[in-house]
């Protein structure tokens, strides 16, 4: 892997890691006209992300350009992070495929575990109120 590919890899994991407290507003393919249409449309134009959305001046339409922009990077992150795995891949042995598949589908059994016991906290009565 070259210097530059390693260093835009590394920075994609960066701004992985900060980016995943940060909350993005749910939206339809960035650059379609209908969806433009309907942020600029919006009062207060889109839901921007982080110290973006603290700026009080900005207007509809810088909103929508500035979504436009970080929606295009995600984008561009996602392609990267796919390139990326399919590169890992490509060094690993069948065996050792086998085995990261084996992980992948242990973490996903856990985390569905988890999940699955969460909802039934959640479900379960209240016994501490007394009711």
């Amino acid at each position: 892997m070259s210097v530059n590919r390693r260093i835009v890899v590394g920075l994609v994991g960066m701004g992985l890691m900060i980016g995943s407290g940060i909350t993005v507003a749910e939206q339809g393919p960035a650059g379609s006209a209908a969806s433009d249409k309907e942020k600029v449309s919006s009062e207060a134009g889109p839901k921007l992300w982080g110290v973006w959305a603290k700026l009080t001046s900005l207007t509809p339409e810088q909103k929508v350009k500035m979504r436009q922009i970080h929606d295009n990077a995600l984008a561009e992150k996602r392609k990267i992070e796919q390139q990326e795995e399919i590169d890992l891949l490509a060094v690993l042995s069948d065996e050792q495929k086998q085995e990261l598949q084996q992980i992948k589908e242990s973490i996903s059994a856990a985390k569905k575990a988890k999940e699955a016991d969460k909802a039934k906290k959640s479900d379960a009565p209240d016994t501490k109120s007394g009711e």
